[in-house]
């Protein structure tokens, strides 16, 4: 695995441990205690949200009881809501590109004859 694909994991990890814990209700510190860890290590948990670090897969576990959802959701993240919308942008964009691309071979086809010289329109 590449550096930028884990990267991109522990991104997307971070992203989706952070939307548990909020929809858990919970602080990072409250999350940090229901680990058993100290009270100051909440920056642990902030460090794991922003992908900058990465829990063991025992905390994950645990993580993934606490906040009621599948382990699955941390060890194999799927993309964030931004990656979704960028991926909807772009393919968007390729159909439009496409459309406006095709259209602008119709209009070219129908302005000239099957010689590519311009067609003359009737007065």
């Amino acid at each position: 695995m590449t550096e930028d694909e884990l990267t991109s994991i522990r991104r997307r990890r971070g992203y989706w441990l952070r939307l548990a814990r909020e929809r858990a209700n919970m602080d990072q510190n409250s999350v940090a205690r229901e680990l058993g860890m100290s009270t100051k290590s909440g920056t642990s948990v902030l460090a794991w949200e922003k992908g900058t670090r990465s829990p063991t897969m025992d905390q994950l576990d645990k993580l993934a009881r606490i906040y009621g959802v599948p382990v699955a959701t941390f060890t194999e993240p799927l993309p964030t809501d931004e990656e979704w919308l960028d991926d909807l942008v772009n393919a968007a964009g390729a159909l439009e590109r496409g459309d406006w691309e095709a259209g602008d071979r119709g209009r070219r086809s129908s302005a000239t004859g099957s010689d590519g010289e311009p067609r003359r329109r009737s007065a």
